[in-house]
Protein backbone atom coordinates (compact mmCIF):
# COMPACT_ATOMS: atom_id res chain seq x y z
CA UNK A 1 0.00 0.00 0.00
CA UNK A 2 1.29 3.46 -0.90
CA UNK A 3 0.18 6.87 0.33
CA UNK A 4 0.74 9.73 -2.08
CA UNK A 5 -0.76 13.16 -2.79
CA UNK A 6 1.78 15.17 -4.74
CA UNK A 7 -0.74 17.88 -5.66
CA UNK A 8 -1.38 18.64 -2.00
CA UNK A 9 2.37 18.55 -1.34
CA UNK A 10 2.89 21.02 -4.19
CA UNK A 11 0.30 23.43 -2.79
CA UNK A 12 1.92 23.17 0.65
CA UNK A 13 5.28 24.04 -0.91
CA UNK A 14 3.65 27.08 -2.54
CA UNK A 15 2.19 28.16 0.80
CA UNK A 16 5.56 27.79 2.51
CA UNK A 17 7.16 29.77 -0.29
CA UNK A 18 4.68 32.64 0.11
CA UNK A 19 5.28 32.77 3.87
CA UNK A 20 9.04 32.87 3.26
CA UNK A 21 8.45 35.80 0.90
CA UNK A 22 6.92 37.70 3.81
CA UNK A 23 3.17 37.14 3.48
CA UNK A 24 1.04 36.62 6.58
CA UNK A 25 0.89 32.91 7.44
CA UNK A 26 -2.80 32.97 8.40
CA UNK A 27 -3.81 34.68 5.16
CA UNK A 28 -1.67 32.26 3.16
CA UNK A 29 -3.30 29.34 4.97
CA UNK A 30 -6.72 30.49 3.75
CA UNK A 31 -5.74 30.72 0.08
CA UNK A 32 -7.78 28.53 -2.22
CA UNK A 33 -5.14 28.51 -4.96
CA UNK A 34 -1.73 29.12 -3.35
CA UNK A 35 0.17 27.91 -6.40
CA UNK A 36 -1.53 30.52 -8.61
CA UNK A 37 -0.62 33.24 -6.11
CA UNK A 38 2.96 31.98 -5.98
CA UNK A 39 3.26 32.29 -9.77
CA UNK A 40 1.55 35.68 -9.71
CA UNK A 41 4.12 36.94 -7.24
CA UNK A 42 6.90 36.08 -9.68
CA UNK A 43 4.99 37.63 -12.59
CA UNK A 44 4.50 40.85 -10.63
CA UNK A 45 8.02 41.15 -9.21
CA UNK A 46 10.97 42.14 -11.37
CA UNK A 47 14.26 40.28 -10.77
CA UNK A 48 17.22 42.46 -9.84
CA UNK A 49 19.39 42.68 -12.93
CA UNK A 50 21.14 45.39 -14.92
CA UNK A 51 18.99 46.47 -17.85
CA UNK A 52 19.30 48.88 -20.73
CA UNK A 53 16.71 51.68 -20.79
CA UNK A 54 14.90 52.65 -23.99
CA UNK A 55 12.63 55.70 -24.10
CA UNK A 56 9.72 56.12 -26.50
CA UNK A 57 9.71 58.97 -29.00
CA UNK A 58 6.98 60.78 -27.05
CA UNK A 59 8.05 60.21 -23.44
CA UNK A 60 7.29 63.41 -21.53
CA UNK A 61 8.29 64.04 -17.94
CA UNK A 62 7.10 67.01 -15.87
CA UNK A 63 10.06 69.25 -15.09
CA UNK A 64 9.69 68.82 -11.33
CA UNK A 65 9.98 65.02 -11.77
CA UNK A 66 12.97 64.96 -14.12
CA UNK A 67 15.47 64.22 -11.35
CA UNK A 68 13.24 61.43 -10.01
CA UNK A 69 13.17 59.95 -13.51
CA UNK A 70 16.96 60.13 -13.86
CA UNK A 71 17.45 58.45 -10.48
CA UNK A 72 14.98 55.72 -11.43
CA UNK A 73 16.83 55.16 -14.72
CA UNK A 74 20.07 54.78 -12.77
CA UNK A 75 18.47 52.15 -10.54
CA UNK A 76 17.33 50.19 -13.60
CA UNK A 77 20.74 50.40 -15.28
CA UNK A 78 22.56 49.48 -12.06
CA UNK A 79 20.35 46.45 -11.47
CA UNK A 80 18.93 47.74 -8.18
CA UNK A 81 15.62 46.63 -6.68
CA UNK A 82 12.89 48.70 -8.35
CA UNK A 83 9.96 46.65 -7.00
CA UNK A 84 9.32 49.13 -4.15
CA UNK A 85 8.32 51.69 -6.83
CA UNK A 86 5.49 49.42 -8.00
CA UNK A 87 2.00 49.64 -6.53
CA UNK A 88 1.58 48.57 -2.90
CA UNK A 89 -0.96 46.06 -4.21
CA UNK A 90 1.90 43.82 -5.32
CA UNK A 91 2.18 42.70 -1.69
CA UNK A 92 -1.57 42.14 -1.25
CA UNK A 93 -2.60 38.51 -1.69
CA UNK A 94 -6.09 39.54 -2.76
CA UNK A 95 -5.09 42.22 -5.28
CA UNK A 96 -4.62 41.72 -9.02
CA UNK A 97 -2.63 43.90 -11.43
CA UNK A 98 -5.07 43.77 -14.35
CA UNK A 99 -3.01 46.16 -16.48
CA UNK A 100 0.02 43.87 -16.23
CA UNK A 101 -2.02 40.73 -16.81
CA UNK A 102 -3.73 42.32 -19.80
CA UNK A 103 -1.04 44.35 -21.59
CA UNK A 104 2.19 43.22 -19.86
CA UNK A 105 2.79 46.83 -18.84
CA UNK A 106 4.16 47.74 -15.40
CA UNK A 107 3.48 51.07 -13.70
CA UNK A 108 5.94 52.64 -11.28
CA UNK A 109 5.55 55.59 -8.94
CA UNK A 110 7.90 58.38 -9.95
CA UNK A 111 9.19 59.77 -6.67
CA UNK A 112 12.25 60.86 -4.69
CA UNK A 113 10.43 60.72 -1.36
CA UNK A 114 10.78 57.84 1.08
CA UNK A 115 8.88 56.92 4.23
CA UNK A 116 10.38 56.14 7.65
CA UNK A 117 10.96 52.52 6.54
CA UNK A 118 13.02 53.65 3.57
CA UNK A 119 10.32 52.74 1.07
CA UNK A 120 9.32 55.08 -1.80
CA UNK A 121 6.11 56.99 -1.16
CA UNK A 122 3.24 57.05 -3.64
CA UNK A 123 3.45 59.71 -6.34
CA UNK A 124 1.19 61.92 -8.43
CA UNK A 125 2.91 60.67 -11.59
CA UNK A 126 3.33 57.14 -12.90
CA UNK A 127 5.76 55.81 -15.48
CA UNK A 128 4.47 52.97 -17.65
CA UNK A 129 6.99 50.46 -18.98
CA UNK A 130 7.53 47.01 -20.44
CA UNK A 131 10.31 45.00 -18.82
CA UNK A 132 12.20 42.17 -20.49
CA UNK A 133 15.23 40.27 -19.24
CA UNK A 134 17.61 42.72 -20.89
CA UNK A 135 15.71 45.99 -21.41
CA UNK A 136 13.25 48.36 -19.76
CA UNK A 137 11.09 50.14 -22.34
CA UNK A 138 9.72 53.44 -21.00
CA UNK A 139 6.45 54.17 -22.78
CA UNK A 140 4.91 57.27 -21.18
CA UNK A 141 4.38 59.17 -17.94
CA UNK A 142 0.84 60.01 -16.85
CA UNK A 143 -0.66 61.81 -13.91
CA UNK A 144 -2.14 59.29 -11.49
CA UNK A 145 -5.47 61.08 -11.53
CA UNK A 146 -5.80 60.90 -15.33
CA UNK A 147 -9.15 59.42 -16.34
CA UNK A 148 -8.90 55.67 -17.11
CA UNK A 149 -5.13 56.01 -16.60
CA UNK A 150 -4.58 52.24 -16.60
CA UNK A 151 -6.55 51.64 -19.80
CA UNK A 152 -4.99 54.19 -22.15
CA UNK A 153 -4.89 52.66 -25.61
CA UNK A 154 -2.18 55.19 -26.39
CA UNK A 155 0.22 53.06 -24.33
CA UNK A 156 -0.13 50.19 -26.78
CA UNK A 157 0.08 52.50 -29.77
CA UNK A 158 3.32 54.07 -28.51
CA UNK A 159 4.78 50.66 -27.72
CA UNK A 160 3.79 49.19 -31.07
CA UNK A 161 5.16 52.16 -33.00
CA UNK A 162 8.49 52.30 -31.16
CA UNK A 163 9.12 48.59 -30.53
CA UNK A 164 6.86 46.51 -32.82
CA UNK A 165 8.62 43.31 -31.75
CA UNK A 166 7.02 43.58 -28.30
CA UNK A 167 3.53 43.12 -29.73
CA UNK A 168 4.02 41.25 -33.00
CA UNK A 169 3.88 37.78 -31.45
CA UNK A 170 0.35 38.48 -30.15
CA UNK A 171 -1.15 39.69 -33.43
CA UNK A 172 -4.33 37.85 -34.48
CA UNK A 173 -4.53 37.58 -38.27
CA UNK A 174 -7.74 38.02 -40.26
CA UNK A 175 -9.73 39.28 -37.26
CA UNK A 176 -11.12 42.77 -36.76
CA UNK A 177 -12.59 44.28 -33.60
CA UNK A 178 -14.61 47.40 -32.87
CA UNK A 179 -12.60 50.21 -31.36
CA UNK A 180 -13.76 51.34 -27.92
CA UNK A 181 -13.01 54.23 -25.59
CA UNK A 182 -10.52 54.01 -22.76
CA UNK A 183 -13.38 54.29 -20.26
CA UNK A 184 -15.20 51.36 -21.91
CA UNK A 185 -11.99 49.35 -21.89
CA UNK A 186 -11.45 49.99 -18.18
CA UNK A 187 -15.04 48.98 -17.35
CA UNK A 188 -14.69 45.73 -19.32
CA UNK A 189 -11.35 44.96 -17.67
CA UNK A 190 -12.75 45.60 -14.19
CA UNK A 191 -15.42 42.97 -14.95
CA UNK A 192 -12.56 40.56 -15.76
CA UNK A 193 -13.72 40.16 -19.36
CA UNK A 194 -11.00 39.55 -21.93
CA UNK A 195 -10.62 41.87 -24.91
CA UNK A 196 -8.84 41.91 -28.22
CA UNK A 197 -7.40 45.33 -29.06
CA UNK A 198 -7.14 47.18 -32.36
CA UNK A 199 -3.80 48.96 -32.79
CA UNK A 200 -3.26 50.80 -36.06
CA UNK A 201 -5.64 48.47 -37.90
CA UNK A 202 -4.13 45.27 -36.49
CA UNK A 203 -5.77 43.07 -33.85
CA UNK A 204 -3.90 41.83 -30.81
CA UNK A 205 -4.57 39.27 -28.10
CA UNK A 206 -3.68 40.45 -24.55
CA UNK A 207 0.11 40.84 -24.47
CA UNK A 208 0.25 39.69 -20.85
CA UNK A 209 -1.88 36.62 -21.55
CA UNK A 210 -5.03 37.99 -19.90
CA UNK A 211 -6.90 37.09 -16.74
CA UNK A 212 -9.63 34.69 -15.64
CA UNK A 213 -13.07 35.41 -14.19
CA UNK A 214 -11.81 36.09 -10.66
CA UNK A 215 -9.08 38.46 -11.89
CA UNK A 216 -6.18 36.04 -11.50
CA UNK A 217 -3.47 35.98 -14.14
CA UNK A 218 -4.33 33.52 -16.91
CA UNK A 219 -0.64 32.78 -17.30
CA UNK A 220 -0.34 31.94 -13.59
CA UNK A 221 -3.42 29.70 -13.77
CA UNK A 222 -1.99 27.89 -16.81
CA UNK A 223 1.38 27.38 -15.11
CA UNK A 224 -0.38 26.09 -12.00
CA UNK A 225 -2.54 23.67 -14.01
CA UNK A 226 0.49 22.46 -15.95
CA UNK A 227 2.43 21.67 -12.78
CA UNK A 228 -0.54 20.06 -11.01
CA UNK A 229 -1.15 17.83 -14.05
CA UNK A 230 2.55 16.90 -13.99
CA UNK A 231 2.13 15.84 -10.34
CA UNK A 232 -0.85 13.63 -11.22
CA UNK A 233 1.16 12.00 -14.00
CA UNK A 234 4.14 11.59 -11.68
CA UNK A 235 1.95 9.78 -9.13
CA UNK A 236 0.91 7.32 -11.85
CA UNK A 237 4.53 6.88 -12.92
CA UNK A 238 5.62 6.09 -9.35
CA UNK A 239 2.91 3.43 -8.96
CA UNK A 240 3.82 1.86 -12.29
CA UNK A 241 7.52 1.80 -11.40
CA UNK A 242 7.39 0.62 -7.78
CA UNK A 243 9.14 -2.67 -8.54
CA UNK A 244 11.97 -0.86 -10.36
CA UNK A 245 12.31 1.59 -7.48
CA UNK A 246 12.37 -1.37 -5.06
CA UNK A 247 15.14 -3.07 -7.05
CA UNK A 248 17.29 0.06 -7.11
CA UNK A 249 16.77 0.48 -3.38
CA UNK A 250 17.86 -3.09 -2.65
CA UNK A 251 21.04 -2.71 -4.71
CA UNK A 252 22.25 -0.33 -2.03
CA UNK A 253 22.02 -3.05 0.66
CA UNK A 254 23.24 -6.62 0.83
CA UNK A 255 20.00 -7.66 2.50
CA UNK A 256 16.50 -6.37 1.99
CA UNK A 257 15.23 -3.77 4.44
CA UNK A 258 12.27 -2.85 2.27
CA UNK A 259 9.02 -2.09 4.10
CA UNK A 260 5.86 -2.76 2.14
CA UNK A 261 4.02 0.24 3.53
CA UNK A 262 5.03 3.28 1.50
CA UNK A 263 4.44 7.01 1.87
CA UNK A 264 5.70 9.42 -0.77
CA UNK A 265 5.99 13.17 -0.35
CA UNK A 266 7.10 15.91 -2.72
CA UNK A 267 9.71 17.96 -0.84
CA UNK A 268 11.11 20.18 -3.61
CA UNK A 269 10.70 21.23 -7.23
CA UNK A 270 14.09 21.94 -8.74
CA UNK A 271 15.26 22.92 -12.21
CA UNK A 272 16.54 19.43 -12.91
CA UNK A 273 13.74 17.41 -11.33
CA UNK A 274 11.30 16.67 -8.53
CA UNK A 275 12.60 15.55 -5.14
CA UNK A 276 10.40 12.83 -3.62
CA UNK A 277 10.82 11.52 -0.07
CA UNK A 278 9.65 8.02 0.93
CA UNK A 279 9.09 8.18 4.68
CA UNK A 280 9.00 4.51 5.78
CA UNK A 281 12.06 3.26 3.91
CA UNK A 282 13.85 6.58 4.36
CA UNK A 283 14.99 7.30 0.82
CA UNK A 284 14.87 10.27 -1.54
CA UNK A 285 14.39 10.16 -5.31
CA UNK A 286 15.32 12.74 -7.92
CA UNK A 287 12.84 12.21 -10.76
CA UNK A 288 13.26 14.15 -13.98
CA UNK A 289 10.84 14.93 -16.82
CA UNK A 290 11.83 12.87 -19.86
CA UNK A 291 10.24 13.09 -23.33
CA UNK A 292 6.71 13.51 -22.01
CA UNK A 293 7.30 11.03 -19.18
CA UNK A 294 9.72 10.69 -16.28
CA UNK A 295 12.98 8.97 -15.40
CA UNK A 296 14.58 8.18 -12.07
CA UNK A 297 17.89 10.04 -12.05
CA UNK A 298 19.01 9.17 -8.56
CA UNK A 299 17.94 7.43 -5.37
CA UNK A 300 19.58 8.11 -2.02
CA UNK A 301 18.98 6.31 1.27
CA UNK A 302 18.97 8.59 4.32
CA UNK A 303 20.66 6.25 6.79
Amino acid sequence: MAQIDLCQDLENLARNGLVQLGFDAEKVKGLQNPLVKFFEYHILHIPMKKRKVCKSDVLQCPKQYEQALEEFIQKVENGEDINPFLSNKKDDLEANDLLLYDWKIYHFHLTRRYNSNGQPTRSNYLIFAVCTDETMFFIQIYKHQKKAVFAQKELLEIMSRNWPQLAAYREVKNVSVRDITDEERLAIRNKHELMLTNIYGKTYFPLGGGYVSNGSSLRAVQLSDLLLNAMKNLEKWIFLNLSSIHQKYERIFEQSLWKKQLSFKLVACEKDGYIILERYNHFVMNIQPDNGGFKLKEIKVLF
